[in-house]
């Protein structure tokens, strides 16, 4: 849970110039549901997730919305997979939305 709060703290950056940039903060996107997704598949309860999210966090919350919009899976590379895909399909968004 500690990642998700640690995460928060990387994602509120100033206009991104370059596509270096642009791909970093979007990674960063990336790293954060793709620990909201690992979270969900573990079992943690959404509020515990909501929990650490300030009022600001509107995007965050919606994410976190989105994870849980996704079955939980019992073996590991189902769990895997819902990680891995949520993961990309957040960079993906993020990335049309600043390019």
């Amino acid at each position: 849970m500690w990642k998700i709060v640690a995460l928060l703290g990387l994602i509120g950056s100033p206009a991104l110039a370059q596509t270096s940039e642009v791909v970093a903060h979007c990674a960063t996107y990336g790293d954060l549901a793709a620990e909201m997704m690992t979270q969900r598949q573990n079992g943690t309860a959404i509020s515990t997730i909501l929990g650490v999210l300030s009022d600001e966090e509107t995007q965050e919350k919606e994410m976190v919305m989105e994870a849980f919009d996704v079955p939980r899976f019992h073996s590991p590379s189902g769990q895997q997979r819902a990680v891995d895909d949520y993961r990309a399909s957040i960079e993906v968004r993020c990335l049309r939305a600043v390019m």
